[in-house]
């Protein structure tokens, strides 16, 4: 009990730490990585046609298959379990990190000030726009599988 204040003082600049150290520390669920891929959502408003909604996630599409990194590109409208033709979402598949200069978070960004800025300019209020990285986890949807299954039969003769 002789050395009691320097134990309060210890915990002071224990707690005290707290804060900063919070600020540093990463605090995503999973880790922001360069998985050479993303994915833009746009959801239109209600009463938007499935042509009206493709043409729309074709200027999108326009935009981003030119930047230099961009290998491969795929629109679904109208997927998931609800099928709502205002809703379209682009996958973008990069090349490898290594084969090319800029990162999966710049083209991102990219997508973020010149693609969707541009729309929801032109569609004030009505277009609700999303840039991420492609689901790691996601819910699963009804599908229907059919199994073929060989059975091999053994015979034995005596």
């Amino acid at each position: 009990m002789a050395h009691r204040w320097v134990i309060v003082v210890a915990c002071a600049i224990v707690i005290v730490s707290i804060v900063p150290l919070f600020m540093l520390v990463g605090k995503n669920f999973l880790p922001v990585d360069d998985q050479s891929q993303f994915e833009l959502n746009v959801r239109a408003p209600e009463g938007y046609t499935l042509a009206a909604t493709s043409a729309l996630a074709n200027g999108f599409l326009r935009t981003c298959a030119s930047w230099p990194g961009v290998t491969d590109t795929l629109t679904t409208i109208g997927g998931g379990q609800q099928e709502q033709v205002n809703v379209a979402s682009i996958y973008v598949k990069l090349q490898p990190i290594e084969n090319r200069r800029v990162t999966q978070a710049d083209l991102m960004l990219r997508a973020r000030s010149e693609i969707l800025a541009k729309y929801v300019k032109e569609y004030p209020g009505q277009l609700r726009t999303s840039v991420q990285q492609v689901a790691a986890i996601s819910a699963a949807a009804f599908a229907t599988l059919t199994f073929n299954t060989l059975s091999a039969v053994r015979t034995s003769t005596s």
